[in-house]
C-alpha cells in the first residue's frame, strides 16, 4: 500500500499525462476503460450521475434499515450486554466512497445511517446504541475535516445544520448534535454565517441549551475576540458550566474575591435535599484556602459540616485550634451542631469526641442506633445499654418472618455479645428457641449462631 506522499506524487504524474490530452481523447480514454472494468463503470455513474448516487443510496438505506430492524426485533447482545448492530459492511462501502473521492456521497451515507439510529433511539434503548451514533459521527467529522474543496465544505456544514434542526437526539440524550455543530463552526463563511446563527438559536431553547452556549461561547470568541468570550461568560453564568469556566479564570488570574463571589451566587439547586452540600461549598473553601483567609476558611467548613459532610469536621477543628478557638468555641459548636445536623451526622460527632451522655441521649431518641454506638456506651452506662439492645433485639425478632430476616436478628444478637455482653446474648439464644421452637429455621439459625459466640 502506498503512502500519502507516494499517493501525492503519483497523482502528479498522471496529471502530467493527462494535461495535455484534448477533451475527445480523455473522453475516449474513459469510454475504453469504462466498458473493460465494471468497476471503473460503477466509478464514472457514481460520480459524475444523479441517478448512480440516489440508486446507491437508496440501496445503502434498505441495508441500514435490515440490519437495524434485526437488532432491534432480536435484542442481540454482546458480551457486555449492549445490543450489537452489525454495520461493518456498511462501513466498508462508505469508506470505498471515500476512496474514490466520492466525499459527499461517503457523508449522505452516513446521514442516512445516523438518521435511521435516531428514529431507532428510544429511552429503554440510548445506551445501547449511543456508541453506533458516536462512530458514526466520528466518521462525519472526520470526512469533512479532509475536505478542501469550497463546494464540499458548504455541503457538508447545510447537512450539520439540517441534522442537528431536524432531529430528536438532543431529547434523548445524545451528544451527536453538539458534535456535528461543532463541526459546523469550524466550515463557517461570511455567506452562511447567518445560517448558523438561525441554527444556534433554536438549539439553544432545547434540552441540551447549555451545550450549544458553549460552541457559542467559541464562535463568539472566534469572531469578536476574548473580550466578548469573556461578556458571554458572564452573561451566562445562570449555567454551571459558564460559571465554572468564570470560576476557573478568576482563580488563574488570583481574583480571590471574584471567585468567592462566583461560588456564593447560587449553593443550592432547586431541589436540593437534607444533606446536600454544595459542590460551590467546597469551591468556596478552596478559595479561602488559596487566599490563606482562616476566618472565612472556619466558616465555611462549618457551613460545610452543618449540611452534613462529616469529613469536613477533623478540618474545621484543626484550623479552630490553630486560631486557639477550639476550647472556647466548643460547647457553641455542639449545640449548634445538636440543632443543625441530621441526627446520625451529630451521633458520629459525638462518638469521634466521647461524649457518651450525649450519645446516650440520642440513643434515647433513636434507640435503633443502639447497634451503632452501644459498644461505644456499654462501660458507662451497662444496664441501660443492655437494656435498650435486648428491647431492639426482640422488636426485631417478632418482625422476622423468613431466614433472611432471621439472619438479620442473629447479626443483632452478634453485635450485642461484642458490645461486652456475651453471656447475655447467650441467654437471649436460650430464650428464643424456647419461643419460637415453632419456626424451625430460625431455631437453626440461633443454634449455629450459639457455636459462634
Amino acid at each position: 500500500m502506498m503512502d500519502n506522499d507516494s499517493l501525492r506524487i503519483t497523482r502528479g504524474k498522471i496529471r502530467e499525462l493527462l494535461g495535455p490530452l484534448e477533451r475527445s481523447a480523455l473522453i475516449d480514454t474513459l469510454v475504453d476503460l469504462a466498458t473493460t472494468s465494471d468497476e471503473t463503470a460503477n466509478f464514472l455513474e457514481v460520480r459524475f450521475g444523479k441517478r448512480g448516487e440516489r440508486k446507491d443510496l437508496e440501496m445503502l438505506s434498505s441495508r441500514v434499515d435490515a440490519a437495524l430492524d434485526y437488532a432491534v426485533s432480536s435484542k442481540r447482545l454482546d458480551s457486555w450486554g449492549h445490543m450489537h448492530i452489525d454495520t461493518s459492511d456498511i462501513y466498508r462501502e462508505i469508506e470505498e466512497r471515500e476512496k474514490q473521492g466520492l466525499i459527499r456521497l461517503a457523508f449522505s451515507e452516513l446521514e442516512i445511517l445516523l438518521t435511521r439510529l435516531y428514529d431507532y433511539y428510544e429511552y429503554q434503548e440510548e445506551c445501547e446504541l449511543e456508541d453506533e451514533v458516536t462512530y458514526c459521527v466520528e466518521h462525519m467529522v472526520r470526512i469533512a475535516a479532509s475536505a478542501t474543496d469550497h463546494g464540499d465544505k458548504d455541503f457538508f456544514f447545510d447537512r450539520c445544520i439540517a441534522i442537528c434542526t431536524n432531529s430528536k437526539a438532543d431529547d434523548y440524550g445524545s451528544d451527536s448534535g453538539y458534535e456535528l455543530m461543532k463541526l459546523a463552526m469550524d466550515l463557517i463563511t461570511p455567506s452562511n454565517r447567518d445560517r448558523f446563527d438561525s441554527a444556534m438559536v433554536e438549539l439553544e431553547k432545547g434540552w441540551g441549551k447549555e451545550k450549544y452556549k458553549q460552541i457559542r461561547l467559541e464562535f463568539t470568541r472566534r469572531q469578536h475576540g476574548d473580550d466578548a468570550a469573556n461578556a458571554y461568560i458572564y452573561e451566562n453564568l445562570d449555567q454551571n458550566a459558564f460559571r465554572e469556566i468564570a470560576y476557573q479564570n478568576a482563580i488563574s488570574r488570583k481574583d480571590y474575591d471574584e471567585a468567592a463571589r462566583l461560588c456564593i451566587l447560587e449553593q443550592e439547586p432547586k431541589h436540593a435535599y437534607r444533606g446536600y452540600v454544595s459542590p460551590w461549598l467546597y469551591k468556596l473553601l478552596e478559595v479561602y484556602e488559596l487566599s490563606m483567609d482562616t476566618a472565612k476558611q472556619i466558616d465555611t467548613a462549618k457551613s460545610i459540616l452543618m449540611n452534613g459532610d462529616f469529613k469536613t469536621y477533623e478540618k474545621l477543628k484543626g484550623l479552630l485550634i490553630s486560631e486557639d478557638r477550639w476550647e472556647m468555641e466548643y460547647a457553641e459548636l455542639l449545640k449548634e451542631c445538636a440543632e443543625e445536623m441530621h441526627f446520625g451526622t451529630y451521633m458520629q460527632l459525638l462518638s469521634t469526641e466521647g461524649e457518651k451522655a450525649l450519645l446516650l441521649e440520642q440513643i434515647h431518641e433513636h434507640p435503633e442506633m443502639i447497634f451503632s454506638y452501644g459498644n461505644a456506651i456499654a462501660a458507662n452506662y451497662p444496664k441501660e445499654v443492655k437494656d435498650m439492645f435486648i428491647e431492639q433485639i426482640n422488636k426485631e425478632s417478632n418482625r422476622a418472618t423468613d431466614r433472611k430476616s432471621y439472619q438479620s436478628v442473629c447479626r443483632r444478637i452478634t453485635t450485642f455479645a461484642e458490645a461486652g455482653y456475651t453471656e447475655a446474648a447467650k441467654e437471649l439464644i436460650t430464650v428464643y428457641k424456647a419461643s419460637y421452637k415453632n419456626r424451625p429455621v430460625f431455631v437453626d439459625e440461633l443454634s449455629k449462631l450459639w457455636k459462634r459466640i
